[in-house]
């Protein structure tokens, strides 16, 4: 995830007003990198009165996700190294509700005692999911521990404690993922042990919550509610979506009325990059796929496919900008 550890001083007494403008531009580009065009609407929205977490509320879903999620990674290659998944949902006045699970990635960097998730994907799937529930915000994470620490380590406490500062009342929830050794496993029924802690299919998932200024975590109990996983349509594109991620992300940034979706076609479930063209030009129509990019300029509803042999998004885009200018 991003994290910020510079320091801030508590006046701009002496700043040259040049170098604060620069500074207040920088911001800007990141606000609109990070938020998209909506940036100024989002963040200009007035502080909430929100009270500390009480409890959390978590979909069935995401539940099944991270069951079958976590069961899955122990199974592959990488499976004695930390995985997890960005936490999203709505943060209500003294509770949070967990209905999305984004997964780390293949490109995450991890080991036995660490996982660095691919945020740049994630920034991605966070703007296709904001286009269909534009109120769902970033709540906290969920990560794996190969052996039995069922609490989230010093390590995590260290980049925690300063990423929180992000999230909504500057505070989010933590999950911790162990291989359960010790409860009777129940098949598909979660099994409560402590008002933190429920085990499934052989795995033990405890929740903790987190707030700027906290010493430690809190154990935040948990309850559960019907509801699907939001970002489950996501884990079918989500290898195109992490190969592609940075060249994706330049496109939006740069072209304010580009927008991706995921969209299905006769060879299955794809990501489509759409940039309008000024005035009624008709517009460009990316498809990407993992191993695969295909480009297509459309026209009062005719599409037309536009031989250009271009792996990088952002350089395709242009190639086809430079051809239909000629």
């Amino acid at each position: 995830m991003i994290s910020d550890n510079s320091e801030k001083s508590s006046s701009t007494r002496g700043i040259p007003s040049l170098l604060l403008n620069k500074i207040s531009g920088l911001l800007k580009e990141f606000n609109h990198l990070i938020y998209g065009p909506k940036a100024a609407e989002l963040l200009s929205i007035p502080p909430r009165d929100l009270l500390p977490i009480k409890y959390m509320l978590i979909s069935s879903g995401v539940g099944h996700t991270l069951v079958e999620g976590y069961k899955n990674h122990l199974n592959q290659e990488r499976g004695d190294e930390e995985t997890g998944w960005l936490l999203m949902g709505y943060r209500e006045k003294k509770h949070a509700v967990v209905v999305a699970a984004v997964p780390s990635g293949e490109f995450r960097e991890a080991s036995s005692t660490h996982v660095k998730f691919n945020s740049q994907a994630q920034v991605v799937a966070g703007r296709l999911l904001r286009q269909l529930h534009d109120k769902l915000e970033v709540l906290g994470l969920f990560h794996t521990h190969p052996g039995r620490l069922r609490h989230p380590s010093s390590g995590d406490y260290q980049g925690d404690i300063q990423w929180v500062k992000k999230l909504p009342a500057k505070q989010g929830v933590f999950g911790i993922g162990t291989v359960d050794h010790d409860s009777p496993s129940r098949g598909d029924f979660a099994s409560k042990i402590a008002i933190n802690t429920f085990s499934m299919n052989g795995m033990r998932f405890d929740w903790f919550s987190l707030a700027s200024g906290d010493s430690n975590y809190v154990k935040v109990p948990i309850r559960w509610t019907l509801g699907e996983d939001l970002a489950k349509p996501l884990h079918v594109v989500w290898d195109a979506m992490e190969v592609h991620a940075s060249e994706i992300e330049k496109v939006l940034a740069q072209q304010s009325k580009a927008s991706c979706a995921i969209t299905k076609s006769a060879s299955g479930h794809q990501l489509t990059l759409s940039i309008p063209l000024a005035g009624s030009a008709g517009k460009i129509l990316v498809f990407i796929f993992k191993d695969k990019v295909q480009y297509f300029f459309e026209k009062n509803e005719q599409l037309f496919a536009v031989d250009i042999q271009e792996d990088k998004v952002d350089r395709g885009v242009y190639l086809v900008l430079a051809e239909l200018a000629k």
